[in-house]
């Protein structure tokens, strides 16, 4: 069967069903038997002691912007970094000369040019170094190469 509706008759059914809708979420927050049901598990409400203040928007601090050009070279760096272990491994499993390697170093730190003014030179010298080449360097040999390279 159809039955037709009046623009009147539907408007009443639904401000009917609003309004029993609205009664029944009021009555559960409005209801004291509610509040603890809904936190049963969570164990008794502490009030917190401190005392809460609003600041203005121009009272608010916020750390400085991130210095750029320092996380390029951090960048920079992890990528030489990269390269010369790739280097190192190659010349261990090749047996390279001390000549050929230091050429091939030189290339690689020539490619990324000034790391960050020489501050981590002895940290690259020593890794060169504590990696089992089977040739002799020293930390004076890495550390002159790597500081002509950041005269140039």
């Amino acid at each position: 069967m159809h039955y037709e509706f009046t623009w009147g008759e539907f408007g009443l059914t639904m401000a009917t069903a609003l309004l029993i809708y609205y009664l029944l979420i009021a009555a559960c927050f409005k209801s004291p038997e509610a509040a603890p049901q809904a936190l049963a598990g969570m164990g008794a409400v502490q009030e917190d002691e401190a005392e809460i203040s609003l600041v203005s928007s121009r009272e608010l601090d916020f750390a400085p912007p991130a210095d750029q050009d320092k996380v390029l070279l951090l960048g920079r760096l992890a990528d030489f970094t990269q390269e010369l272990k790739t280097l190192v491994r190659i010349t261990i499993e090749a047996g390279d000369s001390k000549e050929n390697f230091l050429s091939l170093f030189r290339l690689i730190a020539a490619k990324y040019g000034r790391l960050p003014d020489g501050a981590f030179n002895r940290s690259i010298a020593g890794y060169v170094l504590d990696s089992g080449l089977p040739f002799e360097l020293t930390q004076h040999e890495l550390t002159h190469l790597l500081n002509d390279l950041n005269d140039e």
